[in-house]
């Protein structure tokens, strides 16, 4: 059936959801607005501006906007002070029909440029069509001073297009007056999930990714509701299937408030291979409070792996019935902290006048003074436990020296136990209300919820405790006074997490007394690590934990705690196995914060969690963390998964099923690699290989994910099987070594985890030259380990050089080019360890003649 086809026409009328619409504005119509931003002051810049309604939204809250229509620009330039000139590509702009079309757009544009210069107006052009309408814009840009793209791989090509070196990165972010979550507690949620979007069918695999995405839903006992912002084009007509569950558009400022009313959103990219773009509903929806499904983008995965990605229809329904209402809720609270942490419209703008006006400066850090009766060592505690870095810890009777020098004051006592973001979410809430003081009007008392206002503003400060105020609004005599809840006006209640009313006892020595044991409960259950101890033998698990867990999942971690929590940790929550799996974090001397919290708070919060960190210098690679996890397990089985991949299709469990009371020393899954593709590695087919080590040798031996497989722990522990410390590539060696000395294997077909192979801070995505002393480490124990398997020659003449040439020659295009020499010395070291003299293929014996003879330019001519 053609889609504008009379027939399909008459079908939508009769077959849309007619009392959605109305349904939702009556139901957000008891949604409040933001009263301001208390955070954060709007500039005092005068922008004048030709885009549409989104872009307009998002930057009229941080400076002062001057809409230029392509009628009246002239008049409203010579009539207004205007600072600079922005242009953020678009469509269609804001009035009817205003700058609709590319030749009226490029016409005009040019005046105005001319127009701007003559006034000493710098002009700055945004694309946020990138990377695939660039050729539309280009000619465009050509006469900006200034060019700005939401796609990293675009910079040089805007560059040498448009002969201008001011080219810079900008994100997508929120503004917080308009994509924020107040509100979203005010209506019981609704079950369905929505989309708001359109069909586009010059997107073939947008619309692939979309009927993925909603056949998983239609399937997980949800429904959907499709707000349409292209209805009556019949152009973009969805698919007859999709036609009842959608209707009409709804204006932008309305539909930010019918998203409060969801839980779950979908997300949908149209570029899915750019490192930073992505569409711009992946921050506002955070910021509303959603939780989000989507399509696969590299930008997603990199930047905000909070969002659940969609490969596979089967996963939509593990990933909305895995869940709580408290673990989602929690979720929504992560994407809000993401975006308003760092992502909101005045950090970006903010990098981009820097850009024109080197001296700017807008503060957007600021301080927090932390005050209590006495700083001990509970308080230290709960004090240094924050991520929120602009703090200062003082004790009350030398607060008010230094009250005026900080921005806002909380209160710690000793009886609560303050988690990782309190007052980060607190600081939040003054960025998307102009209030004078943040509450948690709902909080936990001794881990149970009690409930109060959520999200919303509030008249009555119950607890200066778990409140931060605004310090210019209340003197501090006046807050130390406060001992119980009081009356006060234009306050705001963020969620209830992040604070545990441990004891509330009013004798002191009883709360000392409880506190102490209360600690050493506590202690008990958690992993002593060395920042406690300076003796790596006292570096020992103190957490115990009567359970037998049916099989152990190691992770290995170092500086990537957004993506254990969000991609690891949410993926397993998803097994039907999760309570029978013992979750073995070991931390390779993390430094970051975050990270460092995102852990501890893991091991809080989970029994079946164990939590190993070495604190002395990191090793450099997952070798060390793994092998402590193995000896640290428990269970009989083993297996693997990075922090920044996801375990799916229930397929640990598939795996488990498998080998116990089975007499396979290994079964092994499949792996989806999501990269600049997603494609299937290996794909197996389902067999019993009897004999590993021929079914290795005679295979040329292939490799599998060890983060795909389920190993009895015997033949680890009776091999004596390690991995090599510090070296890159380690799970290469140990999978060979496992087929090497196993009997007898099964594979199934089953796609067990998913890879990201495009996540940023991956050690395989690093060329430096870290990368190939790291893999020459390998190499050598690669060398001596296969020789003393008596298969060294077998290697050589059947995987060497295809290897060599397509994983180590594949880098050095990629490697730091000032590095030629170092790399290529290296590179030669790496194929010398196997003494293969009889090279075959042509490439490989031209490079390593190159190497030998030091021709290290032309080798950075051909290679580099």
């Amino acid at each position: 059936m053609e889609n504008n086809s009379l027939e399909l026409i008459n079908y939508r009328n009769e077959n849309y959801n007619k009392s959605l619409n109305n349904k939702l504005l009556k139901l957000a119509s008891n949604i409040p607005d933001s009263n301001g931003s208390r955070y954060f002051e709007k500039i005092d810049k005068n922008i004048g501006i030709v885009t549409d309604e989104f872009m307009y939204n998002y930057y009229k809250d941080c400076v002062n906007l001057i809409y230029i229509s392509s009628l009246k620009y002239k008049e409203i330039i010579e009539n207004n002070k205007i600072d600079m000139f922005l242009f953020v590509t678009c469509w269609r702009g804001m009035e009817d029909n205003d700058w609709r079309g590319k030749r009226k757009q490029e016409n005009i544009l040019s005046k105005i440029i001319r127009l701007c210069r003559s006034k000493n107006i710098p002009t700055l052009f945004q694309s946020i069509e990138d990377p695939s309408n660039y050729n539309v814009f280009i000619n465009i840009a050509k006469g900006f001073d200034y060019i700005f793209t939401t796609d990293e791989n675009k910079i040089e090509d805007y560059k040498n297009h448009c002969n201008n070196e001011n080219v810079y990165l900008s994100m997508f972010g929120v503004n917080p007056l308009f994509h924020n979550p107040i509100g979203i507690k005010n209506n019981k949620k609704l079950k369905e999930v929505l989309f708001a979007g359109s069909w586009m069918r010059k997107y073939p695999h947008r619309c692939k990714d979309m009927k993925k995405i909603f056949d998983g839903v239609l399937s997980s006992n949800r429904e959907l509701n499709i707000i349409d912002r292209n209805f009556n084009e019949n152009a973009y007509f969805y698919p007859k299937e999709y036609i009842p569950y959608t209707s009409p558009s709804i204006n932008h400022e309305d539909l930010q408030k019918i998203h409060k009313l969801y839980d779950w959103i979908i997300n949908v990219n149209s570029i899915k291979y750019s490192p930073t773009m992505c569409a711009m509903r992946c921050y506002e929806a955070q910021a509303l409070g959603n939780a989000i499904i989507s399509n696969y983008s590299i930008a997603v995965n990199n930047n905000n792996p909070n969002i659940f990605i969609v490969h596979d229809s089967k996963e939509v329904n593990s990933i909305l019935n895995s869940f709580n209402n408290e673990e989602i809720y929690k979720h929504q609270v992560y994407g809000i902290r993401n975006v308003m942490s760092d992502k909101c419209v005045f950090n970006r703008i903010e990098d981009m006048m820097k850009k024109v006006y080197p001296d700017f400066y807008i503060n957007l850090n600021k301080k927090v003074l932390v005050v209590t009766k006495k700083i001990t060592p509970t308080i230290k505690e709960s004090f240094n436990r924050q991520i929120y870095q602009y703090k200062y810890l003082v004790e009350e009777d030398k607060a008010k020296k230094i009250y005026n020098e900080y921005d806002f004051i909380a209160f710690f006592k000793e009886d609560y136990f303050y988690k990782e973001y309190y007052l980060q979410d607190m600081i939040n809430g003054f960025k998307y209300t102009d209030s004078d003081y943040i509450t948690k009007d709902s909080y936990y008392y001794n881990n149970q919820l009690i409930s109060g206002i959520e999200h919303n503003y509030v008249n009555k400060m119950k607890d200066k405790y778990k409140t931060l105020f605004d310090i210019k609004t209340f003197n501090l005599d006046f807050l130390l006074s406060l001992n119980n809840s009081i009356f006060l006006n234009n306050g705001y209640s963020i969620d209830p997490f992040g604070l545990n009313v441990k004891n509330i006892i009013s004798n002191n020595e009883n709360s000392s007394l409880l506190q102490k044991i209360y600690d050493k409960l506590r202690n008990e259950f958690l992993v002593n690590d060395k920042s406690t101890s300076n003796n790596e033998e006292d570096n020992k698990l103190l957490k115990e934990n009567k359970k037998e867990y049916k099989f152990s999942v190691i992770v290995p971690i170092y500086n990537n705690g957004r993506y254990l929590l969000n991609k690891c940790f949410n993926s397993l929550k998803r097994s039907s196995m999760f309570n029978d799996m013992e979750i073995i974090l070991v931390d390779d001397a993390s430094s970051d914060k975050d990270t460092i919290g995102i852990m501890k708070s893991l091991n809080r919060e989970n029994e079946n969690i164990k939590l190993y960190r070495f604190n002395d210098i990191s090793s450099g690679s997952a070798s060390r963390p793994r092998n402590k996890g193995i000896e640290i397990s428990t269970t009989d089985y083993i297996t693997f998964l990075d922090p920044d991949n996801e375990a799916v299709n229930d397929g640990y469990a598939k795996l488990y099923k498998e080998i116990v009371n089975s007499d396979y020393d290994m079964v092994l899954g499949n792996m989806l690699k999501a990269g600049n593709k997603e494609s299937v590695m290996k794909n197996r087919r389902s067999k019993v290989i009897d004999n590993s080590r021929q079914y290795e040798v005679n295979n040329n031996f292939p490799v599998n994910s060890i983060q795909a497989i389920m190993i009895k722990k015997n033949l680890i522990l009776e091999k004596n099987l390690k991995m090599v410390n510090g070296a890159i590539g380690q799970d290469t060696l140990f999978f060979i070594e496992l087929m090497l000395n196993a009997k007898k294997i099964k594979i199934i077909e089953d796609i067990i985890h998913i890879y990201y192979a495009a996540v940023k801070t991956s050690i395989t995505n690093n060329n430096s030259i870290s990368f190939f002393e790291k893999s020459l480490l390998l190499e050598k124990e690669m060398a001596i380990k296969l020789e003393r398997y008596g298969v060294k020659e077998e290697y050589i003449y059947g995987k060497l050089e295809f290897f060599y040439k397509n994983w180590y020659m594949s880098k050095l295009k990629n490697a730091d080019k000032s590095m030629v020499m170092e790399i290529t010395k290296i590179m030669l070291e790496v194929f010398n360890v196997y003494n293969h003299t009889h090279i075959q293929d042509n490439e490989i014996k031209d490079f390593i003649e190159c190497a030998k003879s030091k021709k290290y330019d032309e080798i950075k001519k051909i290679y580099f």
